[in-house]
């Protein structure tokens, strides 16, 4: 007989652990610390699929987990093992800014409220209607300030500067009424 025969005929007791699962793995024989077999990848196209679609809807990492169906543990592990795969979910996380973008910017066509809009945000040194004081230097005091003055005069300037704005904000346009 050969030794295959010998051991299907006088089986050898399969070692366990302490917890009593066995030591070696039920594919390949090796111990399970030398097995390659390993267990699945939660990882699949599926989930991966998934995992893209809620990162183009800005979910956070968790609220992706949950709605493709895996742990954060086994995502974190993913994403330390494909790095690439992190690049990706910052970039799908991009997409709505570009969708609002594009809409924004089709929407300027015969829109002049939209037009303004975005000539005052983007093209904000030519439109914006702020102003900016840019101070450079330190501020001295010579000899004792009372407490509280220095809150006080700041929030006096504060209040010229707002009072100013406003005087040199201009009038918002009267809105297209549509006949009903």
């Amino acid at each position: 007989m050969t030794e295959e025969i010998k051991q299907l005929e006088n089986p050898v007791p399969e070692e366990k652990d302490k917890g009593g699962r066995p030591k070696n793995c039920g594919k390949c024989g090796k111990p399970k610390t030398q097995c390659e077999c390993g267990r699945p990848t939660v990882m699949t196209p599926d989930v991966l699929s998934k995992l893209e679609d809620a990162f183009m809807f800005c979910f956070t990492d968790e609220e992706a987990c949950l709605y493709a169906g895996i742990s954060t543990t086994a995502f974190y592990n993913y994403q330390l093992e494909n790095p690439e795969f992190k690049e990706r979910k910052k970039a799908l996380r991009l997409h709505p800014n570009l969708s609002a973008k594009k809409e924004l910017v089709e929407g300027i066509k015969g829109n002049i409220n939209q037009a303004r809009w975005w000539a005052q945000n983007k093209m904000g040194d030519e439109f914006n209607e702020r102003t900016t004081i840019k101070h450079e230097g330190g501020l001295e005091l010579s000899g004792s300030v009372p407490e509280g003055a220095l809150e006080k005069a700041v929030g006096a300037f504060n209040e010229v500067m707002r009072q100013t704005l406003i005087k040199r904000k201009p009038k918002p346009e009267p809105k297209d009424e549509k006949p009903e």
